[in-house]
């Protein structure tokens, strides 16, 4: 049962412990491994396309993430992006692919370091055995990304085929949500998506077996932390010069590396908040 009266006070203790096990540190760590995979897991994902032959999926991706709302706090990355997409690796079997799938699975055995941290996981495998795991849950999300650009391809065409079907006009309110011209079938999709992954992040990373709608409360604070914080982050850089006062030509760099940093703080919160929320001491 959802303890919802105390939510307050669940927030607190989250927000409490999230600093108690290092989370701020721990955050740190996991914002500067965001931006060293970010590169590494693009070059997997646009070689695993071209090898299946659909390098357009690679482009779709990037077109994706540049039109994306949080864009402008990577504006420093668009151009590598951009460069990756555009000369892909002609082979899956080449060194640079290895590395890139050794540093990009990184960032899974980060995040299981923390949610176990945050679920008082203290019995954890063998090294090799948690970085094999890590490599496949690598591939495995390499897979879903795929699939779900591919969704998001077919999409237009599935919208044209049931307005025409139905013979439902333009101007109605379910043409403007399914029509893919609007953007709102791509905008809910790619939410759904989104919930479904950070919940399955929550739920399946951790060395520790819960249920996956325990992965919810801190799945919708996350959320709603995101969202907050990039409104709040988008208004600080607006007013507040700082970041480019201070550092210069790499502030593009700082400012990506500041908003990694802040997600990953709210992250970590809605780890520890899904563990008061089932604990029967919450």
């Amino acid at each position: 049962m959802l303890k919802i009266f105390k939510l307050p006070k669940i927030l607190y203790k989250s927000i409490y412990d999230m600093v108690m096990h290092d989370g701020i540190e721990h955050a740190g760590y996991l914002s500067f491994l965001f931006m060293l995979t970010i590169f590494p897991f693009l070059v997997f994902f646009v070689a695993v396309v071209g090898f299946i032959g659909n390098e357009s999926l690679g482009s779709f991706l990037v077109e994706l993430i540049v039109n994306s709302h949080w864009a402008q706090f990577i504006d420093a990355l668009k151009p590598r992006i951009v460069e990756i997409t555009s000369n892909p690796p002609q082979s899956l079997l080449t060194i640079a692919i290895i590395s890139a799938i050794w540093t990009a699975s990184s960032i899974f055995e980060a995040l299981r370091t923390i949610l176990n941290r945050a679920n008082r996981v203290s019995n954890t495998p063998a090294y090799i055995l948690r970085r094999l795991v890590s490599i496949i849950e690598f591939i495995v999300m390499i897979s879903v990304t795929i699939c779900f650009l591919l969704i998001l391809l077919i999409l237009p065409y599935i919208s044209d085929f049931i307005i025409n079907l139905f013979g439902i006009p333009k101007s109605s309110m379910i043409a403007q949500i399914i029509d893919p011209k609007t953007g709102q079938a791509h905008f809910i999709i790619m939410l759904l998506f989104t919930f479904f992954i950070i919940a399955y992040i929550y739920h399946s990373l951790p060395n520790c077996k819960n249920k996956f709608i325990y992965a919810i409360p801190g799945t919708i604070l996350t959320f709603i932390g995101w969202y907050g914080a990039s409104i709040g982050f988008r208004y600080y850089l607006t007013h507040f010069p700082q970041v480019n006062l201070i550092y210069g030509s790499i502030a593009g760099i700082i400012i990506a590396l500041l908003y990694f940093y802040i997600c990953s703080i709210i992250f970590i919160v809605g780890a520890e908040f899904n563990y008061h929320m089932h604990n029967k001491k919450g």
